[in-house]
């Protein structure tokens, strides 16, 4: 009886025990269960919000496209090719996009650096030579193989430099009341003009090259002729300092503009006004005439 009773007992405890691990199983598998919904929802969550990012930066760089900033199109389609970075069709499709638009991108051919800040830019006529007028110095660059065809060191801030249209001629004009000219792509000099009353704050050439005139800080516009460096006919007087000034398609009359309020035209040999002032409400900061001369914009 009393091995009856224990077998009894033992049936009873390993039954007892077998629904104990099979209840504990079930809720491990409750649990894992419970656990892959929480990771597959998390990554369905993630997938929606990296799909949203995607589409956001690729509609920011089609936006840079549609306002010609190319390379400012580039970071956002680069952030979208690394939000899907392991999916190789998503993949293909960014790259394809990238390799479109890079291809059409300007290519850095040259890159100079230099102390200061440059303050004038400028091609010659062909395009040959490129000049880069900063407050310490003038460089003159071959535009093709980048190498430095010469150089002008100062020591006077905010130089004004200008190319003749026939791109033979640099002038430079600084502080000290002198504009030095310089032969392209010598570097050598080929003159000075010093007979200039106070700074100078703007320079341009005639289109045949024949003259060049130099606006100063105290309202005068002189007149040179580009062979002598010789004045050529009377000052032109502003009651204000001369900001910008240009020459007519014939070369014929001069179109100055002052922080007296006014712009005028004149007779480049004689310095005779041409017509009254053009008067403004304001100071003039730049000057230009059309192609065919019959009209002026300041």
């Amino acid at each position: 009886g009393a091995v009856a009773a224990l077998l009894v007992l033992w049936v009873v405890a390993a039954t007892l025990s077998a629904a104990h691990f099979s209840q504990q199983e079930q809720v491990q598998r409750q649990l894992k269960d419970r656990e892959a919904q929480a990771k597959s929802a998390a990554q369905a969550l993630a997938d929606q919000r990296r799909a949203r990012l995607v589409r956001l930066n690729v509609a920011r760089g089609a936006q840079a496209m549609e306002q010609n900033d190319l390379l400012g199109s580039l970071p956002w389609f680069v952030e979208a090719l690394r939000l899907e970075s392991g999916d190789p069709q998503r993949e293909l499709l960014h790259r394809t996009r990238l390799a479109a638009v890079w291809a059409r991108c300007p290519k850095l051919v040259h890159l100079w650096s230099y102390p200061f800040r440059p303050e004038h830019i400028e091609y010659n006529k062909d395009g040959r030579y490129l000049v880069i007028a900063c407050p310490d110095r003038v460089v003159v660059h071959d535009a093709v193989s980048g190498a430095e065809v010469f150089q002008f060191r100062h020591h006077w801030a905010g130089p004004v430099a200008e190319l003749s249209p026939d791109g033979r001629t640099l002038i430079v004009a600084d502080t000290t009341r002198t504009v030095t000219l310089f032969d392209i792509p010598s570097g050598e000099r080929k003159g000075r003009a010093s007979e200039l009353k106070s700074n100078v704050t703007c320079a341009a050439f005639s289109p045949d090259s024949l003259l060049f005139a130099v606006g100063e800080t105290e309202g005068l516009t002189q007149v040179f002729d580009s062979s002598t460096q010789k004045v050529v006919g009377e000052p032109i007087k502003h009651q204000a300092r001369i900001q910008d000034v240009a020459f007519s398609p014939n070369s014929r009359f001069i179109l100055t503009g002052s922080r007296d309020k006014t712009a005028r035209i004149w007779i480049a040999r004689t310095g005779e006004p041409w017509g009254p002032p053009l008067v403004h409400t304001d100071a003039i900061y730049s000057v230009g005439l059309r192609p065919d001369g019959e009209r002026a914009v300041t």
